[in-house]
Order: C-alpha cells, then sequence, then structure tokens
C-alpha cells in the first residue's frame, strides 16, 4: 500500500507514463554508484549535501578538470571573480590569438615544430657563420640550414645566405611566445609549460580559463553543497582520477534515472532535501528494495514498490487534466490525506471562491478611512453645488436677459409707467397682449394656473420653453391643451392616487351631439396626469419620502396605493404613537360625540362634540407656546381635516368664536403655515407639522354606524382618504366618535370605506396592523445578526431591521437604562444598500436625513470588509460612539422648511438630497438711517459700448512741411500723422481727419485745397463713403459704437452711419424695442446731443435707414423697432 509524503522511495518521479523495466535498471545502476562512492571518505562531506545532478557534475568537473597537478587553491578560484582577472585573461587570450593569426617571418617555410629548437642558440650559430671568412662561410651556413631541415614545410628550400634571416625571424617568435608564457604565468590559476607552442596547442590557456570560471561558479553560492565544496578543495583535492570517475558514473547513473523516468533535477532536489540525493538513497534503500541486476529475485520487491507508486499517479492524473494541480500536489506529498480529499477539495473551492470575489471587487484592498474620505467629499460637494446653484441659477436668468432692466425707454421704461399707474392702467390680458413677449423676459418663470394662460398669454406656439404641471392629478386634459400648446416640452408631476379633477357644478354630457359619430369620438382621460400615463410617456418615479418626521405617518399609504416602492426613513423613536402634543405617529381619540343626521341650522350634519374636542385640543397646544408679548411669536402649525363642509364650517367657526387673535391670525396665514380647516375635497397641497382628523360621524338611535361617509363612498373615495391622511409632518390625531370596530367594511364595495376602516385599526392598535414584506421575514442578514450579538454581549440593546419600508436602519442601538431611546443608527452595505442606483442614494442622502432632518445622536456605518478582517475594532468603535452621545439629550424640535422655501426646490433638488433649513430668529430691528443723499447712477454700458476719446495730435512740424507737399519727405512724414488719426478715432470722416491733421502742423483749419493734397497721399481704396477705417474693420462688420459727453466733441455728421446703427440697435435691445421717434431722440443722448434737433436729424434717419437695410433693426408691424 503506498503511503505518499515528500520523502517516499519514488518521490522524485510524478508521471505514471514510464517504462518500469527501464526506470528498475536505471535505479539499480544509480545503487551500485552510491555504493562505489561510499568507499572515497574524502568526498563523504560534498557527497552528503548534493542534491542533483547538476551539482554532482560540478564536483567532477572540479575534481577532473585543467587545474589537477597545478597550484589552484581556493583563493585562486576566487580570484577569478575579480574585474582584474577578468581583464587580464581576456588580454592574454585575445594576444594569442592575434599572434597565431599573424603570418611570421620564417614560419612560412618552416613548420610551427621548429619553436622546439634552442633557436637563441642557433641564431648565434647562424650569425657566427655569416661573420667567418669567407673561406669556408658557405659550409658553416649549410651545417646551420641543416639543423633547420627538418623543420622545412614540403618543397621549402633555404639559400645559406638567406640562413641567417632566417634563424633570426624564428628566434624572434619564440622569444615573443616565451614573452606571452611569462605574462601568462603572472596570473593567477594559469601556467604556460615550457616548451610550449601556441601554434601546436593553441588552446591551453582558454582550457585553464574556462575550467577556472567554470570552478569559480561552482564553488560560488551559500548552499550547504557549495560550502562542503569548498571545504573539500581547501583539504585538498584525492590524488588520482579514481574518485572523479566514480562520482562521474554517479552522475550519469541520475541522469539515466531521470530520464528513465521523465523526472527533474528539481523534483529530485525536493525529494532530496537537506539530506542530499546519496543519504536520501541509501536511507530509503529498505523501502524501495535491494538493488540488484535485473532479473534477479530481489529485482521483484523493487518492481512492486514502484508499480504500487505508478498506480498511485495513474489514479490521480484525473487531477491534472482538470487543471487541478494543487490539489494532486498536496495529495502526492501527502499534506493531505487521501481519506480528507474531498473535504479539502470542497475548503479549496471555497477558500478560492473568496479569493477570486475579493480580487475581482476589489475589496482585498479596501481602505476604511480612504473610502470614508471619499463619501464625505462627495457628499460635501454635492451639498455645495445644492447650495450654489440657489444663487447662480437666479444670477445666470439675470444675466440672459437681453434688455436693462434699469433703462426707462422704449418698451421698458413704457412698461415700468404703466404698472406705476393707480387707475385707468391696462388689465392682465391687455398687459400680457402688449408687452406679454417683454413680460416673459423680465420673469421667465411665470406661476399661473391652466385657465390662466389660456386666458391671459397669446396662443403662440413655443411660448414657453419648458411647461410643468404640478398636481397633474387634478388638471382636467382639456384645461392643460393650452398650456401644452405654448410649450416647447413639458413636465408632468403628480400622483394619480391623490384628488382628481373636481368635477363639481360640470354640465352632464348627454346632448344629441353625443351619438353623431361614435365611431370618431375618444374620450378623455380623467386628468392631463392619466393621459400621459395612457400614452406611455417616459416616467420618473420619486421613491424617497423625508417630509414626515415618523414614518408611520406615510407607511399605511405606502402599503394600500404606493406598492410599498416609496422608502421612508425611521425616526429615533420605540413603541406606541402618542396624542400628546410632543408626541408623534398615528394616534386615535376617542370622542362620545353624536352626528347630527336630521334637524335644522348649523347643527346638521355636524358633530358638536367632536369638534368641540378638537378645539379644546387647538386651544391647549396654542397656550403651551408663549404670546407675541412674552417674547415669541411662533404658533403651532396644525391643520384640521372633516369628512364634510358643516363640519369643516362648525369647527372654523368655533375657532373664531374663541376671542382668541392668535387663533384667528393662525387661521389667515397665507405662507403654508399657522391653522388650517379644511375638508376633504380641498386639502390637497396643504401639509402642517400636526394634522387632526375629524371622522364626525357617529352611530344612530339602533347603534348601528351607517357606511355614508360623504365623499369616502364615491368612486376614488380613497384617493381622497390617501391626501387627507398624508398631510402631517410629525403627527396624525383621529378623533373618532365610534370605535373601528364599529365601521363594518365588509358590508360594502366602497374601497374608501374598506381603507378606513384599516387606518382606524392602525391608529388605535399601531403599526402592527401593517402588512409586512414578506422578504423581511424570510431572508436573515447573518452580517448584520454577528454584528448585533457582538454589541449585545458589549451590553448595548439592539434592535434590527428597524423601519417600515424599503429603506431600514439595519441595527439602532440603546443604552441598557433607557432601551427605549435610540442613541445611534447603524447603517450596512447589505442587499438593500447595493440596489439602491447612484451614490447619493446610498451613501449621501439616507445619512443626511437621519442626522440632519430626523435627528438621530449618531449615525454610523459599517461596511463588510472591515467587520470581515477585524470585527473586534469594528465593535469597540461603535460602543465608543454609543458613549460618546449625551446620556441626556434634550429633544430638538424639527426645524422643517416653509411652505414658500418647499415650492422653491426643484424635482431635482427633492430626488437628489435634502438640506435641513434652520429658521432663524427673529433678529432685533437696525436702527433707521438717514437717507443718503441721492447721486444720479451713469447709464448701464450696452453691448458694444465704448466711450468716445477724442484724438489730439502732436506737433509733427510747422506749416512748411506741408506746403512742401507731395514731396517724399513731406509725405511720410504726413503720412505718419494721419494713419495714427485713423489708429486713434477711426472710423472718422476725411473733414474731421483733415482739421486734426493740420492741426499738427500749427493750422486751425484746413482749405479744401489743402484736404485734396492730404487725401491724395492714400490709396483710393482707404475711403470709404467719406470715412477712413482702422486697418482690419470692415464697414459691415462693425459693431461698436462710442458715446460722448458733448455734442462738441465730435459732430453728428463727422459720426459714421454705421456707428450711429450700432448705438441704434444696442438701445433696441435694452429696452426691448422702441418706436422710430424715441429712438432717434435717445440715439442723439448717445452722441451729446440734448434734444433732437432739425440739424441732427438727417444723419440720425440716414443711419436708421442704414441699420433696417443691413438687418441691425426690424421693424415691426406695430411699427415697433427691435433687433
Amino acid at each position: 500500500m503506498t503511503r505518499p509524503s515528500l520523502r517516499h522511495p519514488w518521490a522524485f518521479l510524478d508521471s505514471p507514463a514510464i517504462d518500469l523495466p527501464a526506470t528498475q535498471d536505471a535505479a539499480a545502476a544509480v545503487d551500485r554508484a552510491v555504493r562505489e562512492t561510499g568507499g572515497i571518505p574524502e568526498l563523504s562531506g560534498v557527497l552528503r549535501r548534493a542534491r542533483t545532478s547538476e551539482e554532482l557534475d560540478d564536483l567532477v568537473h572540479v575534481l577532473s578538470g585543467p587545474g589537477r597537478g597545478l597550484d589552484v587553491g581556493l583563493d585562486v578560484i576566487d580570484e577569478t571573480f575579480t574585474e582584474l582577472w577578468t581583464a587580464a585573461t581576456s588580454a592574454v587570450l585575445g594576444e594569442i590569438a592575434a599572434f597565431t593569426a599573424f603570418r611570421h617571418p620564417g614560419l612560412d617555410i618552416c613548420t610551427p615544430e621548429v619553436l622546439e629548437l634552442p633557436l637563441a642558440e642557433v641564431y648565434v650559430a647562424a650569425q657566427t657563420a655569416a661573420a667567418s671568412s669567407w673561406f669556408g662561410r658557405r659550409r658553416r651556413l649549410i651545417a646551420v640550414r641543416d639543423r633547420l631541415a627538418p623543420y622545412l614545410r614540403p618543397g621549402a628550400a633555404i639559400k645559406p645566405k638567406d640562413v641567417p634571416a632566417a634563424v633570426e625571424n624564428l628566434w624572434r617568435v619564440q622569444t615573443a611566445v616565451q614573452s606571452i608564457a611569462a605574462r601568462a604565468d603572472s596570473i593567477p590559476g594559469l601556467s604556460a609549460p615550457a616548451g610550449w607552442n601556441p601554434f601546436i596547442d593553441t588552446d591551453l590557456l582558454d582550457r585553464q580559463v574556462q575550467w577556472l570560471r567554470r570552478a569559480g561558479s561552482a564553488v560560488d553560492g551559500s548552499s550547504a553543497f557549495h560550502v562542503a565544496l569548498r571545504k573539500l578543495i581547501v583539504a585538498g583535492l584525492p590524488a588520482g582520477t579514481a574518485a572523479a570517475d566514480a562520482v562521474a558514473r554517479l552522475r550519469d547513473a541520475v541522469r539515466g534515472l531521470l530520464a528513465a523516468c521523465a523526472s527533474s533535477s528539481d523534483q529530485l532536489a525536493t525529494w532530496a532535501g537537506d539530506d542530499g540525493v546519496v543519504l536520501r538513497w541509501s536511507m530509503t534503500r529498505p523501502e524501495r528494495g535491494s538493488m540488484t541486476a535485473h532479473g534477479s529475485g530481489a529485482a521483484g520487491s523493487v518492481l512492486m514498490s514502484l508499480r504500487r507508486w505508478v498506480t498511485f499517479l495513474d489514479t490521480l492524473e484525473p487531477l491534472r487534466y482538470a487543471g487541478l494541480f494543487d490539489a494532486r500536489r498536496l495529495l502526492v506529498t501527502g499534506a493531505v490525506r487521501a481519506d480528507d480529499a474531498v473535504r479539502a477539495f470542497d475548503r479549496g473551492v471555497a477558500v478560492a471562491s473568496v479569493a477570486e470575489r475579493l480580487d475581482a471587487s476589489g475589496l482585498d484592498m479596501f481602505d476604511v478611512q480612504s473610502h470614508e474620505r471619499t463619501i464625505g467629499r462627495f457628499t460635501a460637494a454635492s451639498r455645495a453645488v445644492r447650495e450654489h446653484l440657489t444663487s447662480a441659477l437666479p444670477a445666470r436668468v439675470l444675466a440672459l436677459r437681453p434688455f436693462d432692466a434699469t433703462s426707462g425707454s422704449g418698451q421698458v421704461g413704457a412698461l415700468q409707467r404703466e404698472l406705476a399707474k393707480q387707475r385707468r392702467g391696462l388689465g392682465v390680458r391687455a398687459l400680457l397682449t402688449q408687452y406679454g413677449e417683454l413680460i416673459t423676459q423680465v420673469m421667465p418663470c411665470v406661476l399661473v394656473s391652466p385657465d390662466s394662460v389660456a386666458r391671459f398669454f397669446p396662443a403662440v406656439a413655443g411660448l414657453f420653453d419648458l411647461v410643468v404641471f404640478d398636481e397633474a392629478s387634478q388638471i382636467r386634459v382639456a384645461d392643460a391643451v393650452g398650456a401644452l400648446g405654448r410649450a416647447r416640452a413639458a413636465v408632468v408631476v403628480g400622483d394619480s392616487k391623490q384628488m382628481p379633477p373636481t368635477s363639481f357644478a360640470e354640465p352632464t354630457s348627454g346632448g344629441d351631439d353625443s351619438g353623431d359619430f361614435p365611431e370618431t369620438a375618444v374620450e378623455d382621460e380623467e386628468s392631463i396626469l392619466s393621459e400621459c400615463v395612457q400614452a406611455r410617456v417616459p416616467r420618473q418615479w420619486l421613491s424617497w419620502h423625508y417630509r414626515s418626521q415618523d414614518e408611520s405617518l406615510i407607511a399605511f399609504s405606502n402599503a394600500q396605493y404606493y406598492e410599498n416602492r416609496l422608502s421612508s426613513f425611521p425616526a429615533p423613536t420605540h413603541g406606541r404613537a402618542s396624542s400628546e402634543p410632543d408626541g408623534r405617529g398615528v394616534s386615535l381619540v376617542r370622542v362620545p360625540g353624536t352626528f347630527h343626521r336630521s334637524g335644522g341650522g348649523r347643527m346638521l350634519r355636524t358633530n358638536p362634540i367632536e369638534a368641540a374636542a378638537i378645539v379644546a385640543e387647538i386651544r391647549r397646544r396654542f397656550d403651551l407656546v408663549p404670546k407675541y408679548g412674552d417674547g415669541s411669536d411662533v404658533v403651532p402649525s396644525i391643520g384640521v381635516v372633516t369628512f364634510n363642509a358643516q363640519q369643516r364650517a362648525y369647527i372654523e367657526a368655533l375657532l373664531r368664536d374663541a376671542d382668541d387673535d392668535r387663533l384667528s391670525a393662525a387661521l389667515d396665514r397665507a405662507d403654508g403655515e399657522g391653522l388650517f380647516v379644511k375638508n376633504l375635497e380641498n386639502v390637497q397641497g396643504d401639509e402642517r407639522d400636526v394634522v387632526f382628523f375629524s371622522t364626525g360621524f357617529s352611530v344612530n338611535a339602533a347603534g348601528e354606524l351607517p357606511l355614508n361617509f360623504g365623499p369616502l363612498n364615491r368612486t376614488g373615495g380613497e384617493r381622497r382618504l390617501n391626501v387627507a391622511i398624508t398631510r402631517a409632518r410629525r403627527q396624525v390625531v383621529v378623533f373618532s366618535s365610534f370605535e373601528p370596530e364599529q365601521l363594518r367594511a365588509e358590508e360594502t364595495s366602497s374601497v374608501g370605506i374598506k381603507h378606513l376602516r384599516a387606518y382606524l385599526d392602525l391608529a388605535a392598535q399601531g403599526t402592527d396592523v401593517l402588512p409586512r414584506d414578506a422578504r423581511s421575514s424570510s431572508v436573515v442578514d447573518r452580517h448584520r445578526e454577528s454584528i448585533a450579538a457582538a454589541l449585545r454581549e458589549r451590553g448595548l440593546v439592539v434592535r434590527t431591521d428597524v423601519g417600515l419600508s424599503e429603506f431600514r436602519v439595519d441595527l439602532s442601538i440603546s443604552r441598557t437604562v433607557d432601551p427605549e431611546t435610540p442613541v445611534m443608527a447603524v447603517l450596512l452595505d447589505g442587499p438593500a444598500w447595493a440596489r439602491r442606483g447612484t451614490v447619493g442614494d446610498r451613501d449621501g442622502l439616507p445619512v443626511e436625513v437621519l442626522d440632519g432632518m430626523l435627528r438621530w445622536p449618531a449615525v454610523e456605518r459599517v461596511w463588510l470588509p472591515s467587520w470581515l478582517a477585524d470585527p473586534s475594532s469594528v465593535a469597540d468603535r461603535l460602543v465608543a460612539a454609543v458613549d460618546a452621545v449625551p446620556v441626556e439629550r434634550v429633544a430638538e424640535t424639527i426645524a422643517f422648511p416653509s411652505a414658500a422655501v418647499e415650492s422653491f426646490k426643484g424635482v431635482a433638488a427633492l430626488r437628489s438630497a435634502v438640506t435641513s433649513v434652520a429658521v432663524p430668529a427673529a433678529a432685533a430691528k437696525p436702527a433707521p438711517r438717514a437717507p443718503a443723499p441721492h447721486k444720479l447712477a451713469a447709464p448701464a454700458a450696452m453691448d458694444g459700448e465704448t466711450a468716445f476719446v477724442p484724438w489730439l495730435p502732436k506737433p509733427a512740424g510747422d506749416k512748411s512741411v506741408l506746403d512742401e507737399l507731395p514731396a517724399s519727405k513731406a509725405a511720410r512724414v504726413v503720412r505718419r500723422v494721419i494713419a495714427a488719426g485713423v489708429k486713434a478715432e477711426g472710423p472718422i470722416h476725411v473733414d474731421r481727419l483733415a482739421k486734426l491733421t493740420v492741426n499738427a502742423f500749427g493750422l486751425n483749419r484746413a482749405s479744401e485745397g489743402r484736404k485734396n493734397t492730404l487725401l491724395s497721399l492714400l490709396p483710393p481704396s482707404a475711403v470709404v463713403d467719406g470715412y477712413l477705417w482702422p486697418d482690419g474693420v470692415e464697414p459691415d462688420a462693425y459693431e461698436t459704437f462710442r458715446r460722448q459727453t458733448a455734442s462738441t466733441d465730435r459732430p453728428i455728421e463727422h459720426v459714421a452711419p454705421e456707428e450711429i446703427g450700432n448705438a441704434m440697435a444696442a438701445l433696441c435691445r435694452a429696452s426691448a424695442g422702441m418706436v422710430a421717434d424715441e429712438l432717434l431722440g435717445q440715439a442723439a443722448t448717445v452722441f451729446g446731443y440734448k434734444r433732437r434737433t432739425p440739424a441732427v436729424t438727417p444723419a440720425l434717419e440716414a443711419a436708421l435707414k442704414l441699420a433696417l437695410h443691413r438687418g441691425r433693426l426690424v421693424e415691426q408691424p406695430s411699427g415697433l423697432l427691435t433687433v
């Protein structure tokens, strides 16, 4: 049976596809080689540390290389790593290569073996022979040549007289070789033997260098093998070649084994470990079996152990094919037992899944502080943008006005004078008919009813860029058509679950015309809102509800009418609702009243006792607020809603007859606050902090409650109920003269009655009667529950999943001393958080509303990655946040925006975020200041307006310069003056330019002849209709004009008609249009004339005609001149 582990005898074998007999033979060879090396004690230390065939090869190299017999110690081998040794050896080898490649004189006739001769001695003999007497010289030279004869190349011959030169050349070559050998001997580790001939043994020194370098790399390292090999070199290598041969056989046997079993040196090293391959092989021999020649009896046990291991590997091959390499490795190495493989696999899948999710989502790099800072920057920037828009948008609207509102002329002035009239002024229709376009420019945002749009505004398509219908469920299609036709775009805002259009006093459709064309008659929808829904106009759902301080105020409507699609915010309260002045939520007050169904007078269809109870409660709440003389002018924000007009009138009469000025003043307020008393039909659009709901009805004499509840019984009565019960911001108190059980809703088909019964049950029993979301009860949030458990262990009271809508406070934390008073809301990044589509909805709005509007003492976030990383520190942080909240927190009245402020907010502001609007305390009125003396303000600069600056030419010479014209020298001087004048005042009239030019030369006026002389200096094209224009300025593209303080600066006849026309266009633009006569007078004023005289009129009329011709001005059919 195989017991896999890292030290298994065959653990270095990793593939089952092997030749078993060949592997067995290779293993036997290794066994023999190990036994042989065991007989060399000098090598035991280094063999003990060798783990791979490469390390064995390094040992063979050191034992059998060119260094054997040479004086090569460890110091010499270490020298091979220095730059000096490398440079020296490279230089010597390069010199040898160059020397042997050169064609040396003498070696062309002799072979390189000639260098074996003692050429110095031969050279002396040759020179002696050459210097001898003529008699016998030839004989002596021939004797020297005979010594060279054995080394002559085939076919080569030397004349006796050439012997001295040839010997000298050969001697010089031998001397150079000896010099090279001497330099090589000076390098550590190199040795050129005596008589070395580089032409015969060229690679001798190169082999020594290569051996030294290989030996250096063999001992270079810090592993145990490198250390042992260095010690061997220091101690001295074994003599002879037996050790090298034995290690070489071991190396070859190991390589053969690895090749046979398709393994690698890395696998062998892992298997050998710190024991080394020789020791590990010897230690595992008993498990592997004794290694003898193949075919012997003991070989069977070896083959059996090998076969078991290969069978084991073959069993694990599917893991390799499936890519589960880590799982296979753990099983092969024995890190995971086979019995635990399935459980280990499941655990591995879980770990890999977590790692993949962390990597894919970036949660492994989650930084709480960085994330919180990012959210903080986002919310701060969003808040800053919203605050900036409150001033930037009006400023932008004012900046886009195409006229000057301070102008007292033209259409603007006429409208100002008309509005200032105390009597006999134009009516609204006449004003809009005559000044409609100007009025919409003055006030681009118009707040009117659809009926007023149809009656007062001209029937012009595209009159408004955008029309917004508010409370669109109450606007009939016929009433909306007029506004739609005048708009380029429309936004229809409304709630189809609230009041439909009022149908009282409307004629019924039963005339004879109804059946004339039945095939073409299409009945309108109930309202423009339902018409748009039916037409499938694109819709946006406003899902956040933050008006209610207690979400139970909207919870009933959310469940009954809005399919729980509204998201409301829990308040920092627990327990049942209360009807006390400081209470909140929806509560029921039972009154022993009687509804008067018969009789006469003001009591008919009223419930006096119920009305008196409501009035008494109102007065009690008013008495709790300091009166005006006590330093406060604040009154309670209360609304009363009744089922019928008679009860409403009766309650209002009781309030006005109470002889309390504050009650009367509160009833008369029109700013959306104070006190109102209304019935179901006309309460839509109103809201108050507290709403008292008077049911009015009671049981009859038979003890039964009739099911006639007026408007609620009609079709759509539930929509009226929805409006009535959603008017409160903090508290609804239902005053009823019957018990909810007495309303037998099951006996009627009226949806309104059924919903009233359900609402009365809510008021009597609390929010427990509301239907619950099935998801909230069936899904357990383990993240939330683990945090709650940790906080409970730290002594805190924790409620989970707090809320009545889609949005929930995940954890509501209270102290044990006061468990009913929450001190902290904790929000998690759970599934509900992830479903919100924007950053504002996820991380901005909830915290702002809970902290800013609902006044939770503390709001904290817990992110799942931080909890998984360190639950204890997160829990400690939450406990510290609870401890930081004051123990006694004085309840604060939530300051809600007034109706005026709320109406200013757009749909985008309601959707994007909530800003708590604090009502500032009344400041003391400052003492009146003495009026400052009135200063006449300078007229505001108009488009294209600049100030006219007369040109004062500098002296350029005397009259003689002009007299010399048209001489070239004088002409250059005069042209410079003219160019300066055109640049300073252009466009400039030729007469004015001539007069100013001669002024520069001491003359006061220019005669006609001198003017013509001056103009002759200019090209003919320079003068256009009597005016000279600056370079680059075209008359048709000229759009500016220059205002003059006095007409003497520049007479009107010297002003270009284009410039006068530009002034007229600017005047018409600033005043939203003028009639021609007024425009001529205003234009004369621009150029310094106090009034329009007959002398200036022709120039003005010509300029007006030119402006109309070029399209700068347009004359309307009414005679009004506009831009």
